[in-house]
């Protein structure tokens, strides 16, 4: 076998809207990644354009990308929880907890900053993190094995 007549290697097995994705020779993730968990009272489900749900998943993801770039990013299922301790506006009785799980590329970028990512989430549409009780979004970073 040859070498590529192109400087683009296809990844048979994925596909993006009916299209092969692509890669130039060399590119790859190969960093160490900031795994994140960010979880809500408020409706973050990718539901189409102009919903306020994805106004708010957009939100987000504007946000994070002030300082790192998500590459990896994934909406989980809503879950009804009884008094999730980490939302405080959730404290008592039965919520519906909306969860967003993302990697970031730039190792380290969130960690430490001032102000933190939850702190940068107040106020972008209707998060409210200011360390009361009516808080409704954490923002938990973890590591993979």
């Amino acid at each position: 076998m040859g070498k590529p007549s192109s400087p683009f290697i296809p990844v048979d097995s994925v596909e993006s809207l009916g299209r092969k994705i692509v890669a130039r020779n060399g590119e790859a993730i190969g960093r160490r990644l900031d795994f994140y968990l960010i979880r809500t009272t408020l409706d973050i489900r990718p539901a189409g354009f102009g919903t306020e749900s994805q106004n708010r998943l957009n939100a987000i993801i504007e946000t994070i990308g002030q300082r790192a770039q998500p590459i990896i990013v994934s909406v989980e299922t809503p879950v009804l929880e009884t008094s999730p301790v980490d939302i405080p506006v959730a404290a008592d009785g039965d919520h519906t907890v909306y969860s967003m799980k993302f990697a970031l590329e730039h190792f380290g970028a969130w960690e430490g900053a001032t102000p933190t990512l939850a702190a940068s989430l107040h106020g972008v549409a209707g998060f409210v993190n200011d360390e009361s009780a009516a808080d409704n979004v954490s923002v938990t970073r973890f590591t993979a094995l």
